[in-house]
């Protein structure tokens, strides 16, 4: 009996020079897209990032007689939606709390 089974590489055509240097033009092409779209991102990013730092409050607008402000900000390195969430409270003598994340 003879045997049906054939190795893949002596089965499947090889790439003519022509067709592998048309599919490393659009390779080349692709990347270079990419490396154009990456860079716009990135300077897109910083702008965002510079107009958050403007908005953020000053030190010395944190300076409030008998309160401990702190704060901590982390620019997001890809881009998102921003999130917005306030924690209610009862009123007493204590301060509504804001998170922005």
């Amino acid at each position: 009996m003879g045997s049906n089974i054939t190795r893949t590489e002596e089965s499947t055509p090889h790439p003519s020079p022509a067709e592998l240097e048309r599919a490393n033009q659009e390779i080349k092409l692709l990347n270079e897209k990419l490396t154009a779209e990456n860079l716009r991102m990135g300077a897109e990013l910083e702008v965002t990032k510079r107009l958050q730092e403007m908005i953020l409050p000053q030190p010395e607008e944190l300076e409030i007689e008998g309160l401990d402000i702190s704060g901590y900000m982390e620019p997001a390195d890809e881009v998102g939606g921003d999130y917005y969430d306030v924690m209610y409270y009862i009123p007493t003598e204590s301060l509504p709390l804001v998170l922005v994340t």
